[in-house]
């Protein structure tokens, strides 16, 4: 028997916990509306199981190798949560113009529009604008 011969794998490495990873990706409604992407961005970086991205999506990762493409629905449970009543919000037009005037996109902002707002430590948290009139909109 031999000691000094070496098999080598050619096979690409597949990610597993704790990969740092480097991914671009589009985040979607089911409508199909795109609320996020970072296509035209150098990728977002990652270990797998820092706590950084949503445990779901983070499993659909798993045993994948370095082109792979991944298109996958995760329910509100697993996501962001369900809708909740309670999290409505009532702006001024005013201020509703104020918190939204550093926004990148050129589209206009009409009801079903998502909206990134800033918390107090700079994490981004989505609204849905549901209605606009000439004093208010409610998100």
């Amino acid at each position: 028997m031999r000691d000094d011969l070496t098999v080598q794998d050619d096979s690409p490495p597949t990610v597993e916990q704790g990969a740092e990873l480097h991914l671009n990706f589009s985040l979607a409604l089911t409508s199909g509306e795109v609320i996020d992407s970072n296509f035209d961005r150098p990728p977002v970086s990652f270990r797998l199981g820092d706590g950084s991205m949503l445990p779901c999506f983070e499993e659909k990762l798993l045993g994948l190798t370095a082109g792979a493409e991944v298109d996958c629905i995760l329910p509100p449970e697993q996501a962001f949560g369900e809708p909740n009543p309670g999290n409505r919000q009532h702006f001024t037009a005013e201020k509703f113009k104020e918190l939204t005037s550093l926004l990148d996109d050129e589209a206009p902002i009409q009801a079903g529009s998502v909206i990134l707002f800033r918390d107090p430590a700079g994490a981004n948290i989505p609204g849905v604008v549901q209605e606009i009139s000439a004093d208010t909109v409610l998100v």
